[in-house]
């Protein structure tokens, strides 16, 4: 093989889909000059989607501007854009919140609680290995005691990941009731996406604890 056919040894950037917020291909995202994320592009790979996108940052940029010019309003809805998109992680947020919390309305502070809710189980899901029953038990527990508590992720795959773990806690518990409700949302919320098989296996679990309650 010719010197110019052969492969680099390693990529430059390694991490940098992940970095980016990435967590497949295609990823896509406007970054601004200095490679940081804007605003990650959801929705078809089309000229006219992308038309789309551009308006949503030209927005973010005036937003963004009025922001650092001192305009709180704008400086709270900049705030929370950034949670909608998960370009801040939950501890930094926490802290955020109490720098704005003057600032924000009561809307603004709702949907600060809801946008939290899914960062902090974000970072959580960060130190699960799924492949640990263990660690997984652990927490759906926690899962779980947030639920209780009213507090549970809306959207995204945060929500999806919760409910699943939450199954693992219940099949371990031997709680019927609760792993059907799991089990329920999360056969909502994937649809058509959801794996045959597993949904298969999932089943046949709820049977089972069903028949030994």
């Amino acid at each position: 093989m010719a010197e110019s056919e052969k492969h680099p040894d390693s990529e430059k950037y390694p991490n940098l889909l992940r970095e980016k917020g990435g967590k497949g291909f295609p990823h896509l995202a406007f970054l601004d000059s200095e490679g940081g994320v804007l605003l990650p592009h959801k929705g078809e790979r089309s000229v006219a989607s992308f038309g789309e996108t551009a308006k949503k940052v030209a927005a973010y940029l005036d937003l963004k501007a009025r922001a650092g010019k001192g305009d709180k309003k704008a400086q709270c809805e900049v705030f929370l854009v950034q949670m909608e998109l998960k370009l801040v992680r939950f501890d930094e947020a926490k802290k955020r919140r109490e720098e704005l919390d003057k600032e924000l309305s009561a809307d603004q502070k709702k949907k600060y609680e809801g946008l939290l809710v899914g960062l902090e189980v974000a970072s959580m899901l960060e130190k699960v290995n799924m492949r640990d029953k263990a660690a997984l038990i652990e927490t759906g527990k926690k899962f779980l005691e947030m639920k209780k508590a009213g507090r549970i992720p809306v959207g995204g795959d945060e929500e999806i990941n919760f409910w699943v773990i939450i199954l693992e806690y219940c099949e371990d518990q031997k709680d019927a009731a609760t792993y059907e409700e799991a089990l329920g949302v999360v056969k909502k919320k994937l649809g058509a996406r959801a794996n045959k098989r597993w949904l298969e296996q999932k089943e046949a679990t709820l049977k089972k604890l069903k028949e030994t309650k």
